[in-house]
């Protein structure tokens, strides 16, 4: 831009100047135009939804979930066991799923080879699995497997998945999440097991009852027994252990 001095300064230059200043007054205001201001671009990404990828836990292959349990009986004075003791050791293995199991589930239950399959068979299936492995453990000692599978289902039922009873610890987790059936109902085609854990599971929801007097062949119980009932002195023992869980004190 050229500058001008004196009279050479006429009407021509002061027109180009105010002509330079519409240009850039025009110029701002469309690029004001195309695009929200700051502010309201900042309120909307605050306000935008994110979405976040299915995450999933794969173990490596061969992995497994093991529980053992050591009973320590003494024979003479119990509990002291410095004399003479008794002690009888069991565990369960329960395989974890792997890299090829995720992938080949990651949109459900829907691709597998039986397609009248649902999600709530599956899982009644592993949980059938394992309750037969507990069911064999438990009568190679002495007790009444089945028995004692039906008590911890109507004790779980009726405390763990109680309303008022909150998240507990893991271990408190665990076992909910192990002694817990679907609430879908049991098709026909399932195990006649399958029908007679559903029967006690709900049962124990509906129903005033107790637990250990409806299923009195089991002489312990196995969610006592899992948070550490038996292995204290019997004088520091709670006997109302399981029915303290509504009021939220917890296990352990």
């Amino acid at each position: 831009m050229r500058i001008c001095h004196g009279s050479r300064c006429g009407s021509k230059g002061i027109q180009r100047v105010l002509l330079l200043l519409l240009f850039l007054q025009s110029l701002n205001a469309a690029l004001a135009t195309l695009g929200p201001p700051q502010a309201l671009q900042e309120r909307k990404a605050a306000e935008k939804v994110l979405s976040r990828k299915r995450r999933y836990v794969a173990f490596p292959d061969g992995s497994s979930l093991s529980a053992s349990i050591c009973l320590t009986i003494g024979v003479i004075g119990n509990p002291i066991v410095e004399y003479l003791s008794w002690a009888e050791n069991w565990g369960v293995a329960y395989d974890l799923p792997n890299y090829a199991w995720v992938k080949e589930h990651t949109r459900g239950f829907k691709k597998d080879k039986d397609e009248n399959k649902t999600k709530a068979m599956a899982m009644r299936r592993s949980r059938r699995d394992l309750f037969g492995k507990l069911e064999t453990l438990i009568e190679n000692m002495g007790f009444n497997g089945n028995a004692c599978i039906a008590r911890a289902l109507c004790e779980s039922s009726k405390y763990l998945q109680d309303a008022r009873q909150g998240r507990g610890n893991m271990m408190t987790e665990i076992i909910k999440t192990i002694f817990s059936l679907p609430t879908e109902p049991v098709f026909g085609e399932e195990p006649d097991v399958m029908h007679h854990y559903d029967r006690i599971y709900k049962r124990a929801r509906r129903d005033v009852l107790d637990c250990s007097v409806e299923h009195a062949q089991c002489h312990f119980s196995l969610l006592e027994m899992a948070f550490g009932k038996y292995s204290i002195a019997p004088k520091r023992q709670s006997p109302q252990l399981l029915a303290n869980m509504p009021e939220g004190r917890g296990f352990m």
